[in-house]
C-alpha cells in the first residue's frame, strides 16, 4: 500500500476546482439540513455526505483525487444560521470520511482508522469526535484496493461456509469490513432487521447506525480486542454486554443460543458495563451524592442539567475529588483530573486551577459543557448512561 500526505495547494487550477465545488448545486437545501435527522442523513450515499457538513462544501472526491489535494477540513452543523444539534450529536467521522482516508490529525492528536469501515481512534483509545468547527488536517490516503479484495474474499468464504446466513449477508459484509466476528454481529443485530428487506434503505441505515454504536463502545470495554473469540480471555462477557446494550429483552436466551453457559451468564449479568441506567440505579446515585458536590453543581449548571451532571460526575470519578487517571507513562501522556475527570491534554487550563476543589472543577466542567453547545458529548461516561 502507498500512503500520501496531502498538502494545501489552492493556486491556479486547484483554486478553480475548489471554487467550482463551493458553488455547485447541492442536492439538499440549507432549509432541509436545518432539521434533518442522522437517520435521514445516513440515507445519503457515503460519497455525498461530506459536502453537507463542511465549510466550502468539500466533496469526498476532493480528498481522494490528485487534481485537488486538500489537507484541511472544518466541520459545521449550522445551516443558514440554524444549528442542527441532533445531527451533530449522532454524526461521526466514520460516517462521512471516505474509506480511503486512513489517518487524520485534529487539535494536534493523530487519529487512525484500522479497518476498512471503522471510526478513527487515537493511540490512547479516544475516538475522533466531530463538533461545530472541528478541524482536521494532515489527511493521509491509502490505496484500499488490496484491502477491499481481501475483505470481499473473506465475505465470500464465510457465506459459502455458512449458507444459512445468506439472508444476513449485509451484516456479514459490515462485520468483516470492521474486523468483527460475523457470528457475533448476526447474534447482536439480526433480530432488529430480520423483517426488513435485504435491499431496503431502512435496513441499511439501521445497520450503519448500530455498527457505529458498536464502534463507540470500544473505549468502555476492558482489554478490548475485536477478535474476541480468538484473543480475548472473557469473550462471553463482551457478547452478553453487547446484547444488553442493544436492548434485547431476551438477551439471556440469545446468549444461551450462542452456547454461553448459564454460569457465565450469571457471572456477567450484573457487571458494570456499557448500558443505559435503570431508574433504580439513577435514584441510588442521586441519593449518594455528597452535599458539597451537589451544591457546587447546583450553583453552576442549569436546573434541568443538575441530575445529569451528578450522574456524569459519578461515572467519571465515583465522586472522588482527588481522582487522577495518570497516563504519563504513555508517549505524549495526559491526565484526567478531579470530579469530572477533565483531560489536561485537551483542556490544559485545568492545570491552572485547584482541580481537587469541587467548585473549581465544576465551573470548568460547565465551561466545557457550554463549549460543546450545551451537551455532554465531551465525556465518554455520558455515552455509558445515554446522555450523548
Amino acid at each position: 500500500m502507498w500512503v500520501e500526505q496531502y498538502n494545501v495547494w489552492l493556486e491556479g487550477d486547484k483554486k478553480e476546482v475548489l471554487e467550482k465545488s463551493k458553488v455547485e448545486q447541492k442536492e439538499l437545501s440549507d432549509e432541509k439540513l436545518e432539521s434533518i435527522t442522522n437517520h435521514e442523513f445516513l440515507r445519503i450515499s457515503l460519497d455525498k455526505r461530506l459536502q453537507y457538513i463542511t465549510k466550502n462544501h468539500i466533496k469526498s472526491e476532493d480528498l481522494t483525487k490528485e487534481k485537488l489535494r486538500i489537507s484541511n477540513l472544518e466541520f459545521t452543523f449550522t445551516f443558514d444560521w440554524v444549528y442542527n444539534r441532533e445531527l451533530w450529536l449522532k454524526t461521526t467521522a466514520g460516517q462521512v470520511l471516505p474509506s480511503e482516508v486512513r489517518e487524520v490529525t485534529s487539535n494536534g492528536i493523530i487519529y487512525k482508522r484500522s479497518w476498512l469501515k471503522w471510526e478513527f481512534f487515537s493511540e490512547d483509545n479516544r475516538r475522533l469526535i466531530i463538533n461545530q468547527w472541528t478541524k482536521i488536517e494532515n489527511i493521509k490516503i491509502w490505496d484500499i484496493t488490496k484491502i477491499e479484495k481481501q475483505d470481499n474474499q473473506k465475505i465470500k468464504q464465510y457465506l459459502e461456509k455458512h449458507p444459512e446466513n445468506q439472508k444476513y449477508s449485509d451484516i456479514v459484509d459490515e462485520a468483516i469490513k470492521r474486523d468483527i466476528d460475523p457470528k457475533v454481529a448476526i447474534l447482536v443485530f439480526s433480530e432488529k432487521v430480520k423483517d426488513l428487506s435485504l435491499v431496503s434503505m431502512e435496513r441499511k441505515v439501521l445497520l450503519e447506525d448500530m455498527f457505529t454504536e458498536f464502534d463507540r463502545l470500544r473505549p468502555w470495554i476492558t482489554m478490548w480486542n475485536w477478535k474476541i473469540l480468538k484473543n480475548w480471555k472473557y469473550p462471553d462477557e463482551l457478547v452478553v454486554n453487547l446484547l444488553k446494550k442493544f436492548g434485547w429483552e431476551n438477551w439471556k436466551q440469545k446468549a444461551e443460543k450462542y452456547w454461553i453457559k448459564d454460569s457465565e451468564i450469571k457471572r456477567v449479568e450484573n457487571l458494570n458495563s456499557p448500558k443505559y441506567l435503570s431508574l433504580s440505579e439513577k435514584n441510588y446515585i442521586l441519593s449518594k451524592v455528597p452535599y458539597d458536590i451537589k451544591k457546587s453543581i447546583e450553583s453552576v449548571f442549569p436546573v434541568d442539567e443538575v441530575e445529569n451532571a451528578i450522574l456524569v460526575a459519578y461515572w467519571e470519578s465515583w465522586f472522588k475529588l482527588n481522582a487522577k487517571r495518570d497516563f504519563y507513562k504513555n508517549p505524549g501522556g495526559w491526565n484526567d483530573l478531579g470530579l469530572f475527570q477533565i483531560n489536561d491534554k485537551y483542556h490544559p487550563e485545568v492545570r491552572n486551577i485547584n482541580w481537587q476543589n469541587p467548585e473549581e472543577n465544576v465551573r470548568l466542567a460547565y465551561k466545557i459543557f457550554k463549549q460543546a453547545w450545551n451537551s455532554w458529548k465531551p465525556w465518554y461516561a455520558a455515552r455509558k448512561i445515554g446522555l450523548a
